[in-house]
């Protein structure tokens, strides 16, 4: 196998997925399903597995190496099964890079060497480097002695020409602002918040309220070694509270009492909520899909396996569908297509008929609107991709524009009028 080097551009489906995607011109060399292993620095090893069309085993590497959107990487195979692997950060790009803009020369700056009232002798020389940031000028001083030798020459000509030149004023440097500490429970508070839930004070802990549609509950939560426990969990069941709960960390878990003179009591490992606001950062987690945790005795890192399977799916379905979306590019609209043309053009992918018959439905309704159904399998692509998706940025950015400028009531009063 001839060695050739390939680039790869990482998405951000990429970095969720821990894998790569299979694309055109890595299908010749790539396997369709099974392990491969790739050769990182220093002669270390790891083993992938290929499945639908992509290349999955690397979160642990992204991680390590700090890998964001739009980085690249370079892969070169050296036989059947095995490749090498190396990064090529945007920063590396860019210093490499032999074609960048030269460096744009030194300002100017006029000096006068003599004036009088009919002569004024001016030359030219080099400004000098400031050393504050953005560009802020030296300050100008009138002590002129206690400045290097050549800013004495512009605090002297400033003076001089004081009425035709205007002394530039340092810009002041921004002071820093020093936060101020989130105490155990106010860091609960955020991060509660963040789900969806109402949060209160209960006595020294705190009441979660979840505004369902038809399973409005409360939480009372304990904070261990920061809240009278016993004192929260007696308030929580005044206040009819569903659940009874005690966060605190996963070496203390042990120390919590689950049958209390209150009721059974759930358990809240901080670690785990930790990892449940990095999940919510990509997929929107709130109380609906909590509940199950609390009744089923407490959020745990081994309970958040069901959640990452969730998010799964979700990735997968995600994936499916952009794949389709970018088999449509390969029809030139208008024209009639069928699922069997879609998938003819997802060769590997995993990708069926039905899943295709999904999308298309999909695609055939508001706010998309690409495809008509004509009957018989088939359906009428109205416009190229291309189109299609700049007709759906437009009325995306229309809809935030409205959210912008109008007013909650306003709105609601408009929909009540169109019914």
């Amino acid at each position: 196998m001839s060695v050739k080097q390939l680039r790869y551009t990482i998405t951000r489906l990429c970095l969720d997925t821990g894998s790569l995607g299979v694309t055109k011109y890595l299908e010749p060399f790539m396997p369709k399903e099974g392990a491969l292993t790739v050769v990182l620095e220093a002669g270390r090893e790891l083993n992938l597995e290929a499945r639908q069309g992509r290349l999955y085993g690397l979160l642990d590497f992204f991680a390590q190496h700090k890998l964001a959107v739009n980085d690249s990487l370079l892969l070169t195979p050296l036989e059947p099964r095995r490749w090498q692997l190396e990064v090529l950060l945007k920063s590396r790009l860019a210093a490499s890079n032999p074609t960048a803009a030269p460096a744009a020369p030194a300002p100017m700056e006029s000096i006068i060497e003599d004036e009088s009232s009919h002569i004024r002798v001016v030359r030219k020389q080099p400004a000098p480097v400031s050393p504050y940031p953005n560009g802020i000028l030296y300050p100008v001083s009138e002590k002129a002695e206690t400045l290097p030798e050549n800013q004495k020459t512009i605090v002297s000509s400033l003076k001089i020409g004081s009425e035709t030149i205007s002394a530039p004023q340092p810009e002041p440097r921004p002071v820093p602002q020093k936060e101020t500490p989130v105490s155990p429970l106010e860091a609960l508070v955020q991060t509660f918040t963040t789900f969806g839930y109402g949060v209160s004070p209960l006595e020294s802990g705190l009441q979660l309220e979840a505004r369902l549609p038809r399973g409005t509950h409360r939480i009372a939560l304990a904070l261990e070694g920061h809240s009278d426990i016993s004192a929260v969990l007696k308030a929580g069941r005044l206040q009819s509270a569903k659940y009874l709960a005690v966060a605190t960390t996963t070496d203390r878990l042990g120390l919590v009492d689950t049958a209390t003179a209150f009721g059974n009591v759930a358990k809240v490992e901080l670690e785990a909520l930790t990892t449940l606001e990095k999940l919510q950062e990509h997929f929107a987690l709130t109380p609906l899909e909590l509940e199950g945790y609390w009744n089923a005795g407490g959020i745990s890192q081994d309970a958040l396996e069901s959640i990452q399977q969730s998010i799964n799916q979700r990735l997968e379905t995600r994936g499916e569908f952009s794949f389709i979306m970018l088999a449509l590019r390969h029809f030139n609209a208008p024209c009639a297509i069928t699922p069997e043309d879609i998938v003819a053009k997802l060769p590997g992918s995993g990708i069926g008929t039905s899943t295709v018959l999904q999308v298309l439905e999909t695609l055939s309704k508001a706010p998309f609107m690409l495809v008509t159904p004509l009957g018989m399998g088939e359906y009428h692509l109205k416009v190229n991709l291309d189109r299609g998706l700049e007709d759906l940025a437009g009325y995306v950015s229309s809809v935030k524009m409205r959210l912008r400028t109008s007013a909650p009531q306003k709105a609601d009063n408009v929909l009540t009028r169109m019914r």
